[in-house]
């Protein structure tokens, strides 16, 4: 079982990325894969799908949270790994446990190919599941400063993967105990600002 991979992206056309690994080639599905930048070495945790007509799709996230996210939206009858992605590309993954755990109907029909009645069966299928996922980064940002960075970040309409590569280069250069919430926000735009 493949469940995770790491390479050179070399190109993109939503959902499809290809991801190159020494001597091998991949086709991932990925949300907004389009987003994704060129040339950059990324990871992805990975999930084999396998349709008998078809045959084998590999899907993949930036991280192991929205994996799980997409595991637990297929595992809901009448959603398959398409509809699942495309939960994963509209909503944020924070927005998604809100919108379930709030019985949010009317935010989850905005999705493309939810209607009203799909939204009421989904809900109804993961409200006792999703809290499982009150534990993860989205919820549990290990630094205080974190998460309103998320919350601001997302208020600015800024989309999934930039807020998550923009945290993950937080946390790896700007999580000193002393860093106030202003300066830990002026490297996020500064970040934000030099990407392609």
């Amino acid at each position: 079982m493949i469940s995770y991979l790491k390479g050179t992206l070399i190109g993109n056309k939503n959902p499809l990325t290809l991801l190159i690994n020494p001597g091998m080639g991949f086709e991932i599905n990925v949300p907004n894969a389009n987003l994704l930048p060129h040339n950059n070495e990324v990871g992805f945790y990975t999930h084999l799908h396998w349709n008998p007509e078809q045959g084998p799709t590999l899907f993949g996230f930036l991280t192991e949270a929205e994996k799980q996210l997409f595991m637990l939206a297929i595992s809901c009858s009448g959603v398959g790994p398409k509809l699942g992605l495309t939960i994963l590309s509209e909503l944020q993954p924070q927005v998604f446990i809100r919108i379930i755990n709030e019985q949010d109907h009317k935010g989850l029909s905005a999705v493309h190919g939810i209607g009203a009645k799909k939204a009421e069966q989904i809900i109804m299928q993961l409200k006792h599941k999703i809290s499982g996922l009150m534990d993860t980064e989205f919820e549990n940002l290990e630094n205080k400063h974190l998460k309103n960075i998320n919350d601001v970040l997302n208020s600015l309409n800024y989309n999934r993967t930039e807020i998550t590569h923009t945290l993950d280069f937080l946390r790896k250069n700007h999580t000193q105990p002393d860093i106030t919430f202003d300066q830990m926000l002026r490297h996020a735009l500064s970040f934000l600002s030099k990407r392609p």
